[in-house]
Parts: C-alpha cells; structure tokens; sequence
C-alpha cells in the first residue's frame, strides 16, 4: 500500500490525488511550489517505473506546471526531482518570480515562511479549481471523440475505433486523446489497412494500433 514519505507529510498540504500522482502544495509562503509523488510503492527513480507509466507522470507534470504558468504567470518553472534527503519519488513544480525572495538563485536553503490556515486554503481552492476545469474540458472532449469513433459511417471501423475508444478512451491522457483525435480524422480504409497491417503504418500511429490490434486480439 502507498504511504506517504513522513517528511514529505509534515512538510506539505495535500491537493488532490491525480491518476498515477499525489498533489501537495510545499507550506512554504515565500514560493508557489507543488509536488507531485507517484502513488507506487518503492519508487526512488523513475527509471524504476515502466515507460508506460513514466510517460502519464509526464502528462500530469506538464497539467500542473499548465496550470501554474497560466494561473499565476510565473518568469520561470523550476521543475525537478532530487530526493537526496527523501528517497521516495517526488517532483518538485516551482513558480519563481524575480521579486522572489532567492531568485535567481534556487529555492532550496532559502528562508521558510509557513502559511496560515486561509492562505493554503485559499491557494489549494484556485488549484483545485484550475483542475476542475481541465476535468470538465477533457470530459467535452473525450464525449465528442467518442461520438466520432461509433459515427464514422463504415461499419468496420466503427467497430473497431468506437469498441476500441468505449473501453480505453477515459484512461486516455492529454497526449493520447489528442493522437487519437489526430489518428480517428484519417480514411477509413487507411486505417481498416493499418489495423489489418495490410499497409505500413505511420510512425506516430504504431502504438495507437497496437493498442486497437491487442484490445481485438487480432493475431
């Protein structure tokens, strides 16, 4: 079972769970500093989770800093993983600010000034507003994807994109749904001949019929 690191614990305000990664906001008032840690028991490195894995990590760190950059309009995102203190996985997302109290120079060994009680609060309400609302756009989206994968006007390809798309679509990050977007705009035929490796496929398409190809148990 996932535990949190004690001193990552006591050290920070939790945010909200993403899919792979827990979201803390740092108790520290003199930068805007989240952390994400992966909810996977024993993981240091990243090297230690499958590509799989490490790449939706990638997709909710670029969600977050998203956020943090068109938020609060940062100068700059210092984004990092260290861990030479505390050895469970973490990345750390920080917005720097030339009036900052370290900039240029980095965040670590600076002065601590805790929050109060409506300061975090505060802070952790506009991110957890901020997350809402890409919920709610990618929830639009995936409902018109799916809409467009079972309505393509070939019963083949309905079947295999629109079954295909019912099962795995909302497990889908940003960077799938939007190659996926990209690959259902394609002929019918070129993607029934993909499918069916009756034609070569495109290199940013291989995995996304891969996917279609196991998910049919097409041998």
């Amino acid at each position: 079972m996932f535990e949190l690191d004690k001193n990552l614990a006591n050290d920070t305000f939790f945010v909200s769970d993403l899919k792979n990664c827990r979201l803390l906001l740092m108790n520290n008032a003199n930068f805007l500093w989240l952390i994400l840690v992966p909810r996977i028991v024993g993981a240091v490195e990243l090297i230690d989770i499958s590509i799989e894995t490490q790449t939706e990590i990638l997709q909710e760190i670029n969600l977050v800093a998203k956020i943090m950059q068109k938020k609060f309009l940062p100068h700059k995102l210092n984004i990092a993983t260290l861990g030479n203190v505390v050895r469970q996985l973490h990345i750390h997302i920080v917005a720097r600010f030339v009036d900052d109290v370290a900039f240029p120079k980095p965040v670590w060994g600076s002065e601590i000034k805790k929050y109060n009680e409506n300061e975090s609060s505060d802070l952790i309400l506009q991110i957890k507003e901020e997350l809402l609302k890409f919920e709610q756009e990618s929830d639009n989206k995936i409902k018109q994807l799916l809409y467009r994968s079972i309505h393509r006007g070939c019963k083949e390809t309905d079947f295999l994109i629109g079954e295909f798309a019912k099962k795995k679509i909302h497990f889908f990050g940003p960077q799938e749904l939007k190659l996926f977007a990209d690959f259902i705009i394609e002929d019918d035929m070129l993607i029934y001949d993909w499918v069916l490796m009756k034609r070569e496929i495109p290199q940013n398409y291989k995995k996304m019929v891969k996917d279609i190809r196991e998910f049919h148990k097409i041998v």
